[in-house]
């Protein structure tokens, strides 16, 4: 004799099988998709470092264009005073070296999660607009 009661059990949930089919498919997209995410957010903050370092390079622009050197500036001067800065978000760090008064080399360095960036490692600018890039990729990647 059957009992209609043993028929509707089985329409009531999921099996274990199909959980962890569910849980594998899971496992696998998100095997893909993390690490394509923090490639891509290492490129962005790579383009930030880029952002500060031509905005900083242009800011001397000027300066050498008022004093017609890039170091040296009177104390009162603020736009054309500079000191280490990092990115709005931390990732680099923008340093100057100024061996002469007409020459400059803005490098970016970066800080904490960006380490993990080997593609495109620290960049740097000059006052000529030589842009280059250590890291595995180079500079016709990198900029």
């Amino acid at each position: 004799m059957h009992t209609p009661v043993a028929t509707n059990i089985r329409s009531r949930g999921f099996t274990l099988v199909e959980l962890l089919i569910v849980m594998v498919i899971v496992a696998i997209l998100s095997a893909i998709a993390i690490p394509s995410y923090r490639q891509h957010v290492l490129k962005v903050k790579r383009a930030d470092a880029q952002t500060a370092l031509t905005g900083w390079a242009q800011r001397l622009e000027r300066c050498y264009t008022r004093y017609n050197r890039y170091t040296g500036f009177p104390a009162s001067d603020l736009v054309c005073t500079f000191t280490t800065a990092d990115t709005a978000d931390g990732t680099y760090r923008i340093t100057l070296d100024t061996p002469s008064a007409q020459t400059f080399t803005l490098t970016a360095t970066p800080l904490g999660y960006q380490l993990e960036d080997t593609r495109c490692n620290v960049m740097t600018i000059n006052q000529a607009g030589q842009q280059t890039a250590s890291g595995t990729d180079g500079n016709t990647k990198c900029w």
